[in-house]
């Protein structure tokens, strides 16, 4: 057998970045091999990447999320603020509801921009450069809007000092991020004019973030006006009467809209050796027939005659709905193989004016990490889309057949304007945490609602040192009331939560030593967004007294705990359908007897485990020497 030739590090590096370049689009793939045939060590001249060749780099380019960019100046200051604003403890109540910019508009109201009109004899350049002038003249307008939000003039023109109490608050905190590549909102002007009834997907932790007033409006004026659905999703992490609550105030504040809740998976057993929980896509009976009959219900409104004209039956008889007339909704109950078996009705049986009449189009739309094409997969009881944990997963709108006269449109998620800070956006899961560089600001907005250190059972890092020997005489008085105030708590800050989960993961950079604090936010904040970490805002008028902010308590993490930093990307499919980790485990008893290792708080302690481990390796072979 020849011998393996052995790879440098470096070689392989080289391979990664191609493999990954090769799986975005970014190079051409390499010929198939043939039989017998081994790969060669990927080469480039320079290690710099080899130019797209391919058309679908472009594309998967073209259709990336944009967001602005934050200051230097404002994320120097979100890091002092972490550092030295202590934590309140405990909780104030008004801190377990909604902010009150999720519920009220708090200046100049946004909207989402619309397609603008065309006719039959532009051609492809005039409509696109029509859209791109108003597309921009949109962005200005959003962008000042904003920025008069989080720099509001003074409430008294001759005080500059002065600022309105409704808006002091908005300097504290990052701006907000809302999408800025047309090409994106193309996708939802296409979803939005091919589509009969729309499903608009909610976050059951704080719905109304997921439907703010410019989505509203956008909705409103579609033409022909289209039947909208609200969907709470996740709720097996807020719990059904959690849901409840949060479907009554929705139908409160929108008269005529139904409001479904949902769950999109069911955990797998886990695998024996594996330490982590697997899920699959599922959406169980009872939810399922309540999705169903309200679409059912929906449905029935546009088939049925306006109000206007009911009173002719000439009229009537000449009104057509601008839908399909007839839909088969029993057999959406039934299983997938047999939804595929329905026959379609003959043209002599239902003559078509038009193609989009064919079929009732379904448009699944929302913000990312909502849970469209994890929904979309639960409905057809299989993987059929790419679900993720990070968001904007979905590129491009994708059109599959739920039966033969229903189809479902999943588009890509878009980040709405509102005014809404950038820390709430990332708590829940909105944008994408690796591209977010204030994490220090949004730990500290976290930790004001949630009680991190004590979900986390953290200690505090000024405890890990020990106190120096106190050799001077006191008297008993003195003694009883130094006792006294040592046992008070520390305060917390936002900065010593993420230091001290660090130290507690062994997470330390790796010239300076000190403890990974943008390592431990990167995965406090993906906990949360995740649901790893269980937390929910109340509705309004919840008058329950809590102390634990919007933290839904139950066992949580504990020592031996895999946290992820965000290393790997979470797809959540066939392949990669893991959501919590518990514990870990191996597949070795003698492994499993053994003590697990802990890091200590030191900014040395990985090297004083390398140096144990060198030690037991030189007894042994002393002992061997001995024997």
């Amino acid at each position: 057998m020849p011998r393996r030739k052995p790879q440098s590090a470096k070689a392989k590096k080289l391979e990664l970045q191609h493999a990954r370049a090769v799986k975005r689009g970014d190079e051409p793939a390499p010929p198939p091999l043939k039989p017998g045939q081994k790969r060669g060590p990927v080469t480039r001249r320079g290690g710099a990447p080899a130019p797209a060749t391919s058309a679908s780099a472009a594309a998967v380019r073209k259709l990336e999320s944009a967001f602005v960019r934050l200051d230097n100046d404002l994320l120097a200051q979100a890091k002092l603020r972490a550092s030295e604003n202590a934590l309140v403890r405990p909780i104030p109540r008004d801190l377990a509801l909604p902010p009150p910019e999720v519920l009220e508009s708090q200046g100049k109201p946004l909207v989402c921009p619309k397609r603008p009109k065309w006719h039959y004899e532009d051609t492809k350049k005039m409509v696109e450069a029509n859209e791109e002038a108003l597309f921009k003249k949109w962005l200005s307008e959003t962008d000042t809007a904003l920025h008069r939000w989080l720099h509001p003039p003074p409430a008294n023109a001759e005080d500059p000092d002065s600022v309105s109490g409704s808006t002091s608050a908005a300097k504290e905190w990052g701006p907000s991020y809302y999408e800025r590549n047309i090409e994106v909102w193309r996708q939802l002007w296409r979803v939005t004019e091919i589509s009969d009834i729309l499903v608009v997907l909610l976050d059951s932790r704080l719905p109304p973030l997921h439907f703010p007033p410019s989505l509203q409006s956008f909705l409103s004026t579609v033409k022909p006006p289209r039947k909208i659905i609200l969907v709470l999703t996740k709720a097996d992490i807020t719990g059904p009467e959690h849901c409840a609550a949060w479907s009554r105030w929705l139908e409160n504040r929108h008269p005529g809209v139904r409001v479904v809740t949902v769950e999109s998976y069911r955990p797998k057993p886990m695998a024996q050796g594996t330490g982590r929980h697997r899920v699959e896509s599922h959406i169980p009976p009872q939810s399922m027939q309540q999705f169903v009959d309200a679409l059912k219900a929906t449905y029935a409104e546009l088939t049925t005659p306006p109000e206007a004209i009911r009173h002719d039956p000439a009229k009537v008889a000449a009104w057509k709905p601008r839908v399909k007339e007839h839909v088969e909704w029993d057999v959406l109950m039934q299983p997938q193989d047999q939804r595929a078996s329905v026959p379609r009705r003959s043209d002599d049986q239902e003559p078509e004016d038009d193609e989009e009449k064919r079929y009732l189009t379904l448009g699944l739309i929302g913000q990312p990490n909502v849970g469209k094409s994890s929904l979309l997969n639960a409905l057809f009881g299989e993987h059929k889309v790419k679900a993720s944990r990070t968001p904007g997963k979905t590129k491009h709108f994708q059109t599959l057949f739920w039966t033969p006269e229903i189809r479902l449109c999943d588009c890509p998620g878009l980040v709405m304007p509102n005014y809404t800070h950038l820390e709430l956006q990332v708590l829940c899961g909105i944008l994408p945490i690796a591209r977010i560089p204030s994490l220090p600001s949004c730990v500290h907005y976290t930790a004001q609602r949630l009680p991190l250190e004590k979900i986390l059972n953290l200690s505090h890092p000024s405890g890990a040192t020990p106190a120096s020997e106190d050799k001077r005489t006191w008297r008993p008085e003195q003694l009883a009331r130094r006792a006294t105030q040592g046992s008070t708590e520390r305060e917390w800050t936002a900065m010593d939560i993420m230091t001290a989960f660090a130290e507690r993961n062994g997470w330390m950079t790796a010239k300076a030593g000190r403890p990974d604090v943008m390592r431990a936010g990167n995965a406090l904040m993906r906990a949360l967004a995740e649901g790893r970490i269980k937390w929910a805002f109340r509705p309004p008028g919840d008058d329950t007294e809590t102390e634990t902010g919007i933290w839904i308590a139950e066992p949580q993490a504990k020592d031996e705990e895999v946290w992820d930093d965000g290393e790997s990307d979470g797809e959540e499919g066939d392949d990669a359908s893991e959501t919590d980790s518990t514990e870990k485990s191996t597949p070795d008893s003698e492994e499993e007897e053994k003590p697990a290792k802990t890091f200590t708080a030191g900014r040395f302690g990985a090297l004083v485990e390398d140096n144990d481990d060198d030690d037991e390796g030189d007894d042994s072979e002393e002992s061997s020497d001995q024997g």
